[in-house]
């Protein structure tokens, strides 16, 4: 028997996923999470729960996702290189700041410089020949 989670059942939104379901004129916002099928030997979505909705560039919450959720609040989800990611609860400096900007720094494309490395001020210069 296949155990099905609920959508009250996600609790930290560090972890969580978030992807955008684009149509003509909108882009909505979701929450979602993938189990392996052995089987068939892919992955398969356990759940998808709508967040909210992309208003000129920044992600407005609905009502009953901040309801399943009180400790967040409108801003704490952000659309980064337009992907939405979690940002709300970070505390400077914390290992989760370091690990934020390590995904940041990763993603863009800098130098790839360690977040422990920016933080500590001891940036090293891979440009260098």
């Amino acid at each position: 028997m296949e155990e099905r989670v609920s959508a009250e059942s996600v609790t930290d939104l560090r972890t969580a996923k978030f992807g955008i379901q684009k149509t003509r004129t909108s882009q909505y916002v979701f929450e979602y999470k993938n189990i392996w099928d052995p089987v068939k030997k892919r992955s398969k979505p356990l759940y998808r729960i709508s967040v909210g909705k992309v208003i000129g560039g920044e992600v407005v919450i609905k009502d009953e996702y901040l309801q399943m959720h009180p400790e967040l609040k409108q801003g704490d989800i952000v659309l980064q290189e337009g992907k939405p990611i979690y940002i709300g609860g970070c505390s400077v400096p914390s290992e989760l700041f370091e690990i934020c900007l390590d995904r940041i720094i990763n993603t863009r494309g800098f130098l790839n410089i360690r977040a422990a490395d920016v933080i500590a001020g001891s940036r090293h210069n891979t440009m260098a020949a």
